[in-house]
């Protein structure tokens, strides 16, 4: 966030970054909704969609791996992708180069799954419409500053 010198952000302008924050919070957490309900549309739970939207197609990764990225247990990403496996969404191979560890990969079908369910996700909600030309562009001008120091 800027303060009207076009500085960082400081001083009185953090209650102003506070309350821009919780808008976009509030917006992100509406959209939540559609979020789920997407994924309910074909039948999957919350982990299961979120199991589905984090694998990338061609990318397979180990179940330890997984586990460490959600923060997760062994005993819960087996669970979860026991569940995508039986929807035909994700396989189970052996690792390329040390057959003691197993890897996750999607499926042609879990591909296409993922593939529709961004594309659902995706368009932008309809509040979006509200917006003018030069509203959307300067949102695109802020948005890659405000990912830029995200992590």
């Amino acid at each position: 966030m800027t303060g009207q010198d076009g500085g960082a952000a400081h001083g009185g302008d953090g209650d102003l970054a506070a309350e821009v924050w919780r808008a976009l919070y509030d917006l992100f957490r509406a959209q939540f909704e559609r979020h789920l309900q997407s994924g309910a549309e074909i039948g999957l739970t919350p982990g299961d969609l979120k199991g589905l939207l984090w694998l990338a197609p061609g990318e397979p990764v180990s179940m330890r791996a997984l586990a460490d990225q959600w923060g997760s247990d062994a005993s819960t990403m087996t669970w979860l992708v026991d569940r995508l496996e039986q929807r035909g969404f994700v396989a189970r191979r052996p690792h390329a180069t040390d057959r003691r560890v197993r890897v996750v990969l999607l499926t042609e079908q879990g591909e296409r799954a993922r593939a529709d369910l961004l594309d659902q996700l995706y368009r932008p909600p309809p509040a979006f419409t509200h917006l003018s030309r030069a509203q959307l562009r300067a949102l695109a001008a802020l948005v890659p500053k405000l990912t830029d120091g995200a992590g």
